[in-house]
């Protein structure tokens, strides 16, 4: 081997042919062989001054012209591909020898130390260049060079590469000018006179602004003028009225008491407080925690109680004696209990509200300021130990005066203590003179329960997660009696979550047209919330996550680098906040608290781990994902590190942990990979210790031990190449030798197998051992309502949480005198009747948005189903025939709904089987992705698909790939997509799987007629009076 492909060799080791440039792309990279030769050009020429700067530079570093720009163009490939290190280039060295070169740059070099390694490696490439690169190319896969750099005398000719950079230098004209080429099929015209400008911005910075021996490369910026305008509107300098308050919450609340005295301040069911009644109580507990507890100000004061209005009362009580309030869970174990208690060494817990002596007329007099700690919560940990969120009275009242609600809103406390949200619900409501209305213990569990609280009580805010929204429209889709409880409430402040449009789309059937919905985005240590985005129904169909918005009053946001710059807008960077509701500090961890802080533009600011990205369009933040392995579990913050250290001090025989977020059936679930050689480590003896030591959403569902983790070539544990979980697993979990099950435990089970997706559970299954979850538990007790008109009282559900304890409960209500006897509904064998409440409400909501607005307006009640054909070949005569059977089985696939002008009612008809074009069947061919998004797109808020009053609720959209196609017409090959698309009045969430099951029975002839209840028989019934 020639001293010359040694050479090579080594400089190609680490490429890689099909790595993706991380470049701006309007469109994704295509082969070269399937390109034209298309480009994009933009010229500029540098001014005698700037030329004159240049020559002074060059001779100043001892280098070439040339040398210099290419430094400069590996600096704006560096920043232009938001930090790539590894950078391959292709270098002309003359019009038609081209050679790759290579250099991995160091983002904290100086220009004068990336000009040297530039310089030596272009010594060296030069050196080697006579081998042809034919001879280059037989060393490795085919070399492609994404981006190319010329310098010469006379223009490059177009070239098959996504971005060059052409320097034509005529030294005897004295002149210099650089050329942009980029490939019109992956940019845009608009982009790279962008790219083009981006280069000119930052090679002004370079030369005359920056200390080329001094300043770190990473601090040069490609952030265009009007770029940093729009940057400016997301931190903004703070004006006077957003400095530092020194009010305090006792402050603010005593002023409400004493503006509205007789106004009812805090609700539970029957029994309720006026605003001066609360002070007083309040008042007497402050009192008592200084004089009989000798509490002082800055003591730290745990409150460990179940939602309720003595819960109220010993917030309001610590805080006006100018102690901290830290919330524990009583739901969580004592294990857990006592190792915060120990970690925080509060002076006092309260279980209970002790008893007061007489009455006391003044509040306590404090001498606490804005700077006083007012509460500490606690979220996740990575290094095994939970964190103490310190919060101070300015960052909570600077954060409060953002609220949109005011004296006249009714607002629900929902979130429990575990969530920093509690204190924002019940502080802010009463500091701002709102009425407060709380749930019983495990009220916001019973959706029927919750939405008559909200009903008869005209709640007009509250702050729920997306995933509580899901299971609320679940149960409004199946309860039409309920489904307009919730169009009182005017601000929906949702939050804790990633936010998507599907949710946003199931919710609007249900709430008022004119209440608002806003996104919110902010972790504890920025005092609840930082932006907000409020949703624009319009937009909804034409998103997937909602935005995050922009920064509250008062607030900074700035989206940056590894390196702390800011990044360019459309790119990803870790969001940063600072401003008014910045916290104090971790509790009793100074060290950590240093780390996640940073100042930017002398503002303190926090690092959220979080990834965000800045939309060029909107102008609005979306929020992309955890930078580290933190994550969001049903809105509660996990770090993921906490429970896999809390598992390898389990055992000295386990070698590593990895703990991850899995999806099942639309259900998130935390699944543990455990490393050890000996049997004495099993998943019972990790569950039983992590049930000890964590909070019940932290314990994974699955444990997999795996004698020895994959490994990547670097030696590094692929997480990609660990095993799936299997979670049908979860039922050998209990004991499956479980007794024969009585008729009430067999109708109990079948409903247990629907949640949880399973095919058996024995009866003596606990299901917290199932490892269900709060939403799982809201869908089971609603399914109990359901089936059998009635359901046990939920907190007695939950601590007799097995199949048989549920079905004992439910035998004896169903028994009592106090309950109507259960009697299982039959067909009725009826064609014609009144609709249900839940069609009368689709259909006249419908009616009104499509006759009050204009053509453009976007259905929300269609339901596309997209399927993709993943092996074998599907008769298209024997799926229109399947479908063609279907509609016949389920009558509400052919029912028409009509305006009865006689009546004045609305009414339904079910049309005869013999119809042949109940459904709509179309097909489609594509070339590629995009028009498969476009087509779903339609499919998802196309108006014109479905005719309610002729009984066309039900569409087929075949979906051919033209690459694919086979000669058989009849044929649909692997890959090819079919879309089944329903109109909500007939369809929803529930009935996916009883068509998929019947599409594949009926399809494969498994499946014979039988005598099934019908939804017009449901709709008959719902009339009966009991």
């Amino acid at each position: 081997m020639t001293e010359n492909n040694r050479f090579w060799i080594n400089i190609l080791r680490d490429y890689d042919s099909e790595r993706i440039f991380p470049l701006p792309y309007d469109r994704h990279p295509i082969p070269n062989e399937k390109r034209s030769d298309q480009i994009w050009s933009s010229t500029f020429e540098f001014d005698s001054e700037m030329l004159q700067i240049i020559h002074q530079h060059a001779e100043e570093l001892n280098t070439t012209i040339e040398n210099l720009l290419f430094s400069s163009y590996y600096i704006f490939l560096f920043k232009l591909t938001n930090g790539e290190m590894d950078l391959y280039v292709g270098r002309n060295i003359s019009i038609d020898h081209r050679i790759p070169f290579y250099l991995r740059i160091g983002p904290t070099w100086s220009f004068a130390q990336l000009l040297k390694q530039v310089t030596q490696m272009s010594a060296c490439t030069k050196q080697h260049a006579h081998l042809p690169l034919s001879s280059i190319h037989s060393l490795k896969h085919p070399l492609k060079f994404p981006v190319v750099f010329y310098y010469g005398r006379q223009l490059l000719q177009q070239s098959p590469s996504d971005l060059s950079l052409c320097i034509v230098h005529d030294e005897q004209l004295n002149t210099l000018r650089y050329q942009v080429h980029a490939s019109a099929h992956v940019f845009d015209q608009s982009t790279t006179q962008q790219l083009s400008q981006r280069f000119q911005c930052l090679f002004h910075q370079l030369f005359t602004s920056f200390d080329l021996n001094i300043q770190p490369i990473y601090q040069l910026s490609i952030i265009l003028p009007h770029e940093h305008a729009l940057l400016k509107h997301f931190h903004p300098l703070q004006t006077h009225s957003q400095k530092p308050t020194s009010t305090t919450i006792p402050h603010l609340f005593i002023q409400q008491a004493i503006k509205n005295p007789h106004k009812t301040a805090v609700t539970l069911d029957h029994s309720s407080l006026t605003y001066s009644q609360l002070l007083s109580q309040a008042n007497q507990l402050a009192h008592t925690l200084i004089d009989d507890h000798h509490i002082s100000e800055g003591d730290i004061v745990c409150q460990c109680m179940h939602r309720s209005i003595d819960m109220v009362i010993g917030i309001l009580a610590i805080m006006m004696a100018g102690a901290i309030y830290v919330p524990l869970n009583p739901s969580d174990s004592s294990h857990r209990l006592d190792s915060l208690i120990q970690q925080i060494k509060p002076k006092l817990v309260l279980r209970r509200l002790p008893h007061t002596g007489h009455p006391y007329e003044q509040s306590p007099q404090l001498s606490i300021t804005g700077e006083s700690i007012a509460h500490i919560i606690f979220t996740s940990g990575s290094t095994g130990s939970p964190k103490g969120v310190q919060i101070r009275h300015r960052n909570f009242v600077s954060y409060m005066e953002t609220h949109q609600f005011d004296d006249k809103d009714i607002i629900l406390q929902l979130a429990n203590c575990s969530f920093d949200v509690h204190v924002d619900e019940i502080v802010s409501a009463l500091c701002r003179g709102a009425h407060l209305v709380l749930l019983r213990h495990g009220g916001h569990l019973d959706f029927d329960y919750l939405t008559s609280v909200i009903a008869e009580r005209q709640v007009t805010f509250i702050a729920p997660v997306p995933s509580w929204i899901d299971g609320l429209c679940g149960y409004l889709r199946e309860n039409s009696h309920a489904c307009d409880r919730m169009r009182s409430i005017r601000w929906w402040f949702i939050g804790g979550e990633q936010l998507l449009s599907s949710t946003i789309r199931q919710l609007l059937p249900f709430i008022d047209e004119e209440c608002h919905l806003l996104n919110t985005y902010g972790p504890a240590e920025i005092t609840e919330t930082a932006t907000c985005y409020e949703v624009n129904r319009d937009e909804v169909s034409e998103m997937i996550s909602i935005p995050i918005g922009r920064p509250l009053s008062g607030y900074r946001v700035f989206v940056v680098d590894e390196y702390g710059q800011e990044v360019v807008p459309g790119e990803q960077g870790e969001i940063v906040v600072g401003g008014v509701g910045v916290f104090g500090g971790y509790y009793g961890r100074e060290e950590l608290s240093k780390e996640v802080m940073m100042e930017v533009e002398g503002d303190l600011c926090y690092k959220t781990g979080d990834y965000g990205r800045m939309e060029v369009k909107s102008g609005e933040l979306k929020f992309v994902g955890r930078k580290d392995f933190q994550i969001k579990l049903r809105g509660q913050r996990i770090e993921l590190g906490h429970i896999e250290h809390t598992i390898l001090r389990f055992s000295s025989f386990i070698s590593n942990c990895i703990v991850m977020k899995a999806m099942y059936h639309e259900q998130e679930h935390l699944v543990a990979y455990v490393e050890t050689t000996v049997t004495a480590v099993n998943e019972d003896s990790l569950r039983e210790n992590c049930s000890l030591t964590l909070a019940s959403y932290m314990v994974p569902s699955l444990f997999i031990i795996l004698q020895k983790f994959p490994l990547s070539l670097n030696g590094k544990v692929d997480r990609k190449s660990l095993p799936s979980p299997d979670f049908a697993l979860l039922t050998q979990l209990v004991d499956a030798d479980a007794e024969a099950m009585n008729p009430m435990e067999v109708r109990v089970h079948r409903l247990w197998c629907k949640v949880f997706y399973l095919p058996k559970i024995p009866a003596n299954s606990s299901f917290f051992s199932l490892h269900g979850t709060s939403l799982l538990f809201m869908k089971l007790y609603n399914l109990y309502q359901t089936e059998f008109g009635i359901a046990p009282d939920i907190v007695t559900c939950l601590q007799q949480p097995h199949i048989n304890e549920h079905a004992r409960l439910l035998t004896d209500l169903i028994s009592s005198t106090l309950n109507p006897r259960y009697e299982p509904w039959s067909s009725l064998h009826v064609d014609q009747g009144a609709v249900s409440f839940a069609q009368s409400r689709i259909y006249l909501d419908e009616q009104i948005r499509f006759q009050s607005s204009n053509k453009t307006t976007t259905a929300i009640y269609n339901l596309p189903l997209l399927c993709r054909l993943s092996q074998s070949f599907i008769s298209i005569i024997r799926l229109r025939e399947t479908l063609q059977e279907i509609t016949e089985k389920h009558d509400v696939l052919r029912t028409s709904i009509q305006f009865d002008s006689a009546t004045g009612h609305l009414k339904q008809s079910v049309l005869p089987t013999s119809l042949q074009d109940c459904f709509t069947f179309k097909m489609s061919i594509i070339d590629d992705a995009d028009e498969l998004k476009t087509i779903f797109n339609d499919e998802l808020t196309n108006r014109n698909y479905f005719d309610i009053e002729r009984g066309r609720v039900f569409r087929c959209h075949i979906i051919r790939q033209r690459s694919t196609m086979c000669n058989d017409a009849d044929l649909l090959s692997i890959g090819d997509w079919i879309i089944f698309n329903f109109h909500h009045i007939a369809f929803d969430g529930e009935s996916e799987q009883i068509f998929l099951d019947d599409f594949h029975q009926l399809y494969s002839r498994q499946q014979h007629k039988q005598e099934l209840l019908q939804y017009i028989d449901l709709d008959e019934n719902e009339y009966i009076p009991y």
